[in-house]
């Protein structure tokens, strides 16, 4: 079997810096399914895919796929095509399961429910690793008694049901940190891009600092879920007003009609001929739009649990919705790319004829949200919906749906943020 040496020397050939492991009790298996908690901290540990609702079910329940790959002793890692999460909700409570199905290489003497006469206790001396990597998961099973069971289960579990153990010999905020310095010491730079070929050129549209800064380090745009450096999202923002996220809606009127005839009803003509519909729009009062405003349906904030199938944030111009973001499709683009994220602030210089800007020394670091951070935070207007949706004088039109939080309330979204002056 193996030891944790090499399941580390693996992992790290894999591109793991980092696993997070769980010690199993007897109800953690094939036919139970594996406890992920009594909260949404896995949704922000593991990569997961598209949130969607369970139909003709007792209770609400949401189902995300992962793309799970076990690993045996002899070194293979192959996938398990219908692993999944699970989430309930109304607990609320995350469970793992589908782990075994069509995969020949998964350890199922081991996930194997136990007659009750066998049962002796909680812990049964399992330990589950998984190494989560970019977007997809490789996990391994430690039976009881082996070299990584023993050697794991001697490290402290700080809080919650998941260890975790750093790979790296340095770990990615100090990475990050290092990169942020080189960043704010070299400048001033120009804007570019990197493109899927490689190449870096020069790049001048509203999200260009962004890939800047993301080009310094080889990182290509892909439009992909995963965070951009070793875990870490970096969001670039030039004032005190931060886009966190920019998902179309998928219910009200909006979605049913498209964004061209929507502008076109709902939205305002400006100067140059065009319409627009703009905001912002909160979950309070605002006199420049007192007929719209955001509401949040189906979240209990006391009890912090979604408490309805149909629940969703909706934007609603007297009782009509013209716009709604349901629940998974929120889960869906919010944990995987923001648990840790990086906010830098930068300067665009003023130079004739030269798209150069400067990085400012002081960035905001932030890690461990949730779901329920941003409802809350929605609920109680930190968090707002600013679109800039238009339809041009020439007929073309573009969909830009925002939601927006000014960088004074960023600590609303975290368990832990920190400001790092750079030039220090």
């Amino acid at each position: 079997m193996l030891n944790l040496e090499q399941l580390q020397e693996i992992l790290c050939r894999e591109g793991a810096n980092e696993v997070i492991f769980k010690c199993l009790s007897e109800n953690d298996n094939a036919k139970n399914q594996v406890y992920f908690g009594g909260s949404y901290d896995a949704l922000q540990l593991l990569p997961y895919g598209k949130v969607m609702e369970t139909q003709g079910t007792k209770r609400l329940t949401y189902k995300a796929p992962l793309d799970f790959w076990w690993l045996s002793d002899d070194g293979r890692i192959v996938p398990a095509p219908n692993a999944q999460i699970i989430l309930y909700p109304k607990y609320p409570e995350i469970r793992f399961s589908g782990f075994l199905s069509g995969c020949s290489n998964a350890p199922s003497d081991y996930m194997q429910p136990l007659d009750k006469e066998q049962r002796r206790g909680i812990h049964d001396g399992r330990i589950l690793v998984l190494a989560p990597i970019s977007s997809r998961i490789i996990g391994y099973l430690a039976p009881p008694n082996s070299p990584v069971a023993k050697e794991l289960s001697l490290r402290k579990i700080e809080e919650g049901i998941f260890g975790h153990l750093f790979f790296s010999k340095q770990d990615a905020r100090k990475a990050l940190i290092e990169v942020l310095k080189e960043a704010y010491t070299t400048n001033p730079h120009e804007l570019v891009r990197m493109f899927s070929d490689g190449s870096v050129h020069p790049y001048s549209k509203s999200n260009a600092p962004g890939y800047t800064l993301e080009a310094m380090y080889g990182i290509i745009p892909n439009g992909q879920p995963d965070p951009d450096f070793k875990g870490w999202e970096l969001k670039c923002h030039k004032d005190s007003t931060i886009t966190l996220m920019t998902p179309q809606p998928d219910g009200g009127l909006y979605y049913e009609m498209g964004n061209r005839d929507f502008v076109l009803k709902y939205g305002h003509v400006t100067s140059d001929g065009g319409m627009y519909f703009t905001g912002p729009y909160f979950c309070s009062d605002n006199p420049k739009y007192p007929n719209r405003r955001l509401v949040i349906r189906g979240f209990d904030p006391d009890t912090e649990k979604i408490t309805s199938s149909n629940g969703a944030i909706c934007l609603l111009q007297d009782d009509i919705v013209l716009a709604s973001w349901s629940f998974p499709h929120v889960l869906s683009h919010w944990n995987n790319k923001h648990n840790k994220a990086c906010y830098v602030r930068y300067k665009k210089l003023n130079l004739r004829d030269i798209n150069e800007i400067n990085f400012l020394p002081v960035v905001s670091l932030c890690e461990n949200t949730s779901a329920i951070r941003l409802l809350h935070a929605v609920l109680f207007s930190k968090v707002y919906f600013d679109p800039g949706s238009r339809v041009s004088s020439d007929g073309s039109s573009k969909a830009r749906s925002q939601f927006r939080v000014k960088s004074q309330d960023l600590s609303s979204l975290y368990a832990h943020s920190e400001m790092l002056d750079l030039s220090l």
